[in-house]
């Protein structure tokens, strides 16, 4: 074989290695460019809180100010839970590390340090306990008031956690993870296995959990590009709702096109899986493949009032809305942002008298900062943008907002400065050439 031949040949290798790597990456970067926006409800205020910088940072509502406080992260913050009693709240994040704060004043009562990082942190009031999923798989609680005692081993996965909610009874730990399964567990008896929810081909990304008309239901998101409304009670999936339902599959192993049977139509091959039938491992090899067109789901944020859940994609500058009506998933509205979405809350508060909905969404490209709009909920569902520069002035939760957004692109700011950078788009330049079409322009040149 000649030189050029074998130049060629590892030419050809190279490439669907890179074309590998990119496959086993796809929905991971979803998990990556996830940033923490939330509302932290207490007793007499209400707390707007982004996670996605290597500083906490706090917004109170109420006074239209950043608040002042102790720094006890020093990496991204992943997740935030507060108490029903709105007098505590629990972080984690990246650095490995939890925290305890005392609401309203946000002031550290306890914390202490992981052995991995931390994905999702929930509270279980009852028995006065802190549960933490760590990145490896593993779930684990310790006492609110002792953190520095040793870690109470609830549950484990096979492969790494993205993320945790308890129900809203306080009697399931619902965990998700890249095996592209949502499991439900007893609680505090985690040991003992409810259920599986089934039918997501790709990772799941994200979970959130309600009581709808007296029931308990669960929404996941994930990277084959879907959305999925489940039963707490069984794991049953309830609906189905895919980003780009024209999206093509992969070829089946037999070399043909797999099966382009709607997806909502899915969980009775699930159930004969479940039953351990050949005809369902015929059908995982063959029809249940991975979308290849399908983008991610980031993240979610429901708000109970209006029945209403927000999604923000992968790739895409928009915000899609869904209403979850009875058992069903029905798109709303797809909502134009500026810059690519990374983060999103939506939620009542409490202002001035009056309950108001806000979505809040944390943007990212040249610089973060938030875009907010207000949402009225009905059958058009109507949102309404809200200028946070020219609107500063007219509420104190407008202002909370407003000083928000500019704290991040400052303090974003600040960091490309002591590290030499000019952050322009930096992160999303490097970025989109792994996830976009556009990635074979790019294979072969250095980063």
């Amino acid at each position: 074989m000649s030189d050029s031949q074998d130049a060629a040949k590892s030419k050809e290798g190279s490439k669907d290695e890179q074309s590998s790597w990119q496959d086993n990456c796809h929905g991971v970067s979803a998990l990556a460019i996830k940033r923490l926006i939330k509302f932290a409800h207490c007793k007499d205020k209400t707390l707007l809180i982004y996670g996605g910088l290597k500083t906490m940072l706090v917004a109170d509502c109420s006074t239209g100010s950043l608040m002042e406080l102790e720094q006890s992260h020093t990496e991204r913050v992943t997740s935030v839970t507060v108490g029903k009693d709105k007098e505590v709240m629990v972080s984690g994040g990246n650095d490995k590390r939890l925290v305890v704060w005392q609401l309203p004043e946000m002031k550290v009562a306890s914390k202490t340090v992981t052995d991995k990082k931390v994905v999702s942190v929930v509270l279980d009031e009852e028995r006065r306990r802190v549960v933490f999923a760590e990145i490896a798989g593993e779930v684990f609680q310790k006492p609110i008031d002792d953190l520095d005692s040793k870690a109470e081993h609830l549950l484990g996965h096979i492969s790494s956690l993205t993320d945790m909610r308890i129900s809203p009874s306080g009697s399931r730990l619902l965990t998700s993870d890249r095996d592209e399964k949502v499991r439900i567990s007893n609680f505090p008896h985690a040991f003992e296995i409810e259920a599986f929810c089934l039918g997501h081909t790709e990772l799941v990304t994200c979970i959130e959990t309600f009581t709808l008309a007296e029931e308990e239901l669960l929404l996941s998101g994930g990277a084959d590009g879907s959305v999925r409304l489940w039963s707490v009670k069984d794991g049953s999936l309830l609906d189905t709702y895919m980003i780009d339902p024209a999206g093509e599959e992969e070829e089946g192993e037999d070399g043909q096109q797999a099966d382009s049977q709607p997806l909502a139509e899915e969980p009775k091959t699930w159930d004969r899986f479940a039953a351990g039938t050949a005809q369902a491992t015929a059908a995982v090899s063959g029809r249940m493949r991975r979308r290849t067109n399908s983008p991610a789901v980031v993240a979610l944020a429901y708000c109970p009032r209006l029945s209403l859940a927000a999604c923000i994609i992968e790739n895409q500058r928009e915000v899609l809305l869904l209403q979850v009506s009875g058992k069903e998933l029905k798109e709303l509205n797809r909502v134009e942002v500026d810059q690519m979405p990374v983060g999103i809350e939506i939620d009542d508060v409490e202002h001035e008298g009056k309950a108001e909905c806000f979505m809040l969404v944390a943007v990212l490209d040249d610089r973060p900062k938030l875009e907010a709009f207000r949402v009225e909920g009905g059958k058009e569902c109507v949102v309404k943008k809200i200028d946070l520069k020219s609107s500063k002035e007219e509420s104190k939760i407008i202002s909370a907002f407003a000083c928000l957004s500019e704290e991040m692109s400052t303090r974003q700011e600040e960091s490309h400065k002591a590290s030499g950078q000019d952050g322009s788009g930096q992160y999303f330049q490097k970025r989109r050439r792994h996830t976009e079409p556009g990635f074979k322009q790019y294979q072969g040149k250095a980063d």
